[in-house]
């Protein structure tokens, strides 16, 4: 009898250990069929995966099942966009759910090395907000097929990255090694969700008025009290860690809609060493920051509160002040001392015109020289106020002596500033309350600058700057850059305004230059990268945020196997277009005059160009060795001597190498040959 009982027990677990063992194969078609369902349900994406992996092991006695190499292509406004790519999203379940007629309860979710891509247009649509399913799916499901249901109760991310873009706000977030991982019972209606983040670097940069960038090194421990019902989170914590800095933070956020969520944030360092808070910049952080000799106290406080959607920001304030600031390298002879900074950025209603940013002091003082500076900017878009003064000198020299720059960098000249401005800046609205006022000067003398980028480096013998109400003018400007000295003067007609963001730089300059060689400007060997070679052959974009008119004249100029001399015209740079007007010069044995522009505001990869030239007497030979256009389109010009008349128009687009791209050219014109014979 007892051997009986044991041969039945024997085979009872024989039977248990082989369905232990198979049951993931004998299952693997109907899980792989039930995730597709979901996904078919849940997403409004093309998701793609090579494969799955299906294990006992990993979070027994619960099921894993990880799609390998999974892919989230989004459709609709963001068509074609990857949103996130991963290694492999595992999620955990229990088999008996698969064996009842249950819905599959989800306890766990893993996302192993994710890429995340994440954008918000200028519109204000999101990506994540073209996921949601078109709004009749609902009537198409079948309500009795199985699904997933999400009881959570832990997630984590491993080894993630995430690329945050909101080209609306102008706002990049770049996170470098995530990993987080999350416990907690998501299927209550009130839970404590327990968190823990680490990030390599997180990259926040921000193009607005007042331009910013901080790399940081996280840390976050976090509680949430979550409540499920009202979708709120809230906070409270003293485990908040960029750099060296460390934070309290407090408050709730809310999720209201996919594209709503409501906040109340706050956060302070009551008072803390100012080395903590120069951790956050990434040019004393990466070099020596240890052994930096650092004092000063710092009080730093603020708060985001309000609503966010695509039409509305949060109310925020944030306060820095620095207080007998005092930073030196161990190695380095100079300090910088007697720092002082506050530093005040409002917003009361999260209107970005409301915004105002206050310097009410900056004074740092490096050997025998002195800085100081304040600033107020209100009304930014609108109607900008600004209050601004720069007062100082300073031997660049000095800089390092005090802070390390990268190897092969050298600075050095004298900086002499005295400049003021204050009042609404001009031509915003006419008013006579806070007329716009600016006076003061600024010079630079004895002026060098090289690094590795740039071996030859850039020297200005002297550049003198006035500013009045109208504009900033340029006295005068003698330098010399790889090896063409230059002499130029001119005026910023709308400095102010284009410092504040509104608009593009208005400007006039008259530039001479004795030799030009484009050549040593753009040649490709200053680099040996690949990364160097790529941006060579890449085309020049023109800059948006310029509207440039440029009197020049130069002696000589070289371009590949062209040689000019007597250049003159007129260039300008306006709407992402280069327009040359009445340039003239002469060369390969004759005369040439040309109107052209050259734009890359309609396509950045193919540069449009239109160009109108009168050449007279020009050398057929040297011609043709000059310009590769020419020896495409009239080879045979190789065997001809003499010269040539012509007037020609031409329009097309460029390569991506910037060579013409011949199948899009048209023109029309006429050639003359003066004195013409063939040969060979």
């Amino acid at each position: 009898m007892k051997s009986k009982i044991l041969k039945m027990a024997g085979i009872t677990l024989l039977v248990l250990i082989s369905f232990f063992l198979t049951a993931p194969w004998l299952f693997k078609g109907k899980i792989i069929g039930l995730v597709k369902a979901q996904i078919h349900r849940d997403l409004r994406a093309h998701v793609n995966f090579s494969g799955t992996n299906i294990s006992w092991f990993r979070h027994f006695p619960r099921l894993a099942i990880g799609l390998d190499s999974i892919q989230v292509i989004c459709v609709g406004e963001f068509q074609g966009d990857t949103l996130v790519t991963a290694k492999q999203f595992e999620i955990t379940f229990d088999i008996r759910d698969l064996i009842s007629a249950r819905n599959i309860r989800v306890y766990s979710v893993t996302l192993n090395e994710p890429r995340f891509h994440v954008m918000v247009h200028p519109n204000g649509h999101a990506i994540w907000n073209s996921l949601r399913p078109d709004g009749d799916t609902d009537k198409k499901r079948d309500t009795s097929a199985k699904a997933f249901t999400w009881e959570l109760q832990q997630y984590a991310i491993h080894n993630g990255y995430l690329d945050y873009q909101d080209e609306r706000r102008n706002i990049q977030v770049t996170v470098v090694n995530l990993e987080q991982e999350g416990r907690g019972d998501f299927s209550s209606d009130r839970f404590t969700l327990k968190t823990k983040t680490t990030a390599d670097a997180v990259h926040l940069s921000y193009d607005g008025t007042i331009p910013y960038q901080v790399t940081a090194k996280t840390h976050i421990d976090m509680d949430f009290r979550v409540n499920n019902k009202t979708h709120t989170w809230s906070f409270n914590t003293d485990q908040v860690s960029f750099n060296e800095l460390k934070l309290h933070a407090d408050g709730f956020f809310q999720w209201i809609n996919d594209s709503s969520y409501n906040m109340n944030i706050q956060y302070k360092v009551p008072s803390t060493n100012f080395k903590n808070v120069l951790s956050l910049m990434p040019s004393f952080y990466r070099k020596d920051f240890a052994s930096m000799e650092v004092n000063g106290q710092v009080h730093f406080n603020g708060f985001i509160k309000g609503k966010y959607d695509e039409s509305q920001f949060p109310a925020y304030h944030t306060s820095l002040h620095v207080v007998n600031g005092y930073i030196k390298y161990p190695d380095l002879p100079v300090p910088v001392e007697n720092i002082r900074l506050g530093l005040q950025v409002d917003n009361r209603d999260g209107i970005a015109d409301h915004k105002m940013i206050h310097i009410s002091e900056a004074h740092a003082e490096i050997y025998h020289d002195t800085l100081d500076m304040h600033l107020l900017v209100k009304n930014p878009q609108t109607k900008p106020f600004i209050d601004f003064a720069l007062v100082g000198k300073l031997d660049l020299a000095n800089i390092s002596q005090c802070i390390k720059l990268e190897p092969g960098t050298r600075w050095s000249g004298l900086l002499i500033a005295d400049i003021h401005a204050k009042g609404k800046i001009p031509g915003t609205e006419k008013q006579k309350k806070d007329p716009f006022t600016s006076w003061g000067d600024f010079e630079l003398s004895d002026f060098l600058y090289s690094s590795n980028a740039y071996p030859g480096g850039i020297t200005l013998q002297e550049l003198i700057m006035s500013f009045n109400p109208k504009n900033v003018l340029i006295q005068d400007l003698k330098g010399t850059c790889f090896k063409t000295h230059l002499d130029a003067t001119g005026s910023l007609n709308n400095f102010f305004d284009f410092a504040l963001g509104n608009k593009p730089l208005n400007a006039s300059m008259d530039v001479k230059a004795d030799e030009l060689n484009l050549r040593e400007w753009i040649r490709t060997d200053r680099d040996s990268s690949a990364t160097a070679v790529a941006r060579s052959s890449t085309p020049f974009i023109v800059p948006g945020n310029m509207d440039f008119t440029i009197h020049a004249e130069a002696g000589k100029l070289h371009f590949d196997n062209l040689d000019l001399q007597n250049i003159s015209g007129n260039l300008v740079i306006s709407d992402q277009t280069v327009q040359l007007h009445h340039v003239k010069a002469n060369g390969l044995d004759g005369d040439i005059a040309l109107e052209g522009t050259y734009s890359t505001l309609e396509s950045r990869e193919h540069p449009e160009i239109a160009l109108n030239y009168e050449v007279k007497n020009l050398d057929i030979q040297k011609t043709f060795y000059a310009f590769n256009t020419i020896r495409k389109i009239m080879p045979v010009a190789k065997f001809m001597a003499g010269n040539l008349n012509a007037h020609m128009s031409l329009n097309g687009r460029l390569q991506e190498d910037m060579t013409a791209d011949l199948p899009t050219l048209q023109g029309e014109g006429d050639v003359e040959l003066v004195a013409g014979s063939l040969k060979d």
